[in-house]
């Protein structure tokens, strides 16, 4: 399996440096994988990435959508925050209580389990709506500083 990372790395390669500089979340996530870093705006790059492109079974990119619809058209970004982490653990506190309520009903437990992707995906429900039943696009809007 080969990362492609932007120039400067993830944010998660810096969050601490516990595992010989790098960040033990980072290490974690990526253990096995090999790496290049690629600008993909630059031509030569772009033509690297085209090229490895010939040989994989599998091509993953911005998994749930939601970076199709972060920042402007003209200018693709990541967003602030771990969005994947915040909805991964909503969606669990969410679970967990109804789990609990349930429990108060049937007297049993329940196995809760909440995949990252799954959470944040459903955040993509309304605008998957529009695409798959008005053939509507939901366009970058970006932020607009007044």
């Amino acid at each position: 399996m080969i990362k492609i990372g932007r120039p400067g790395g993830e944010t998660a390669r810096h969050y601490d440096a516990t595992a010989h500089g790098i960040s033990a979340y980072f290490v974690w996530l990526n253990r096995g994988k090999e790496s290049a870093v690629l600008d993909l705006r630059a031509p030569q790059d772009r033509d690297l990435f085209l090229m490895m492109l010939g040989r994989p079974d599998v091509l993953v990119r911005a998994e749930s959508g939601i970076a199709g619809v972060t920042c402007t058209p003209d200018e693709r970004c990541k967003i602030g925050v771990s969005a994947a982490d915040i909805s991964t653990e909503l969606t669990t506190y969410a679970a967990v209580l109804e789990a609990l309520i349930a429990r108060g009903f049937t007297g049993r437990g329940h196995q809760v389990d909440v995949a990252m992707f799954d959470a944040l995906a459903d955040w993509m429900t309304v605008t998957l709506l529009h695409h798959e039943q008005a053939g509507y696009a939901t366009q970058r809007h970006g932020m607009v500083f007044i």
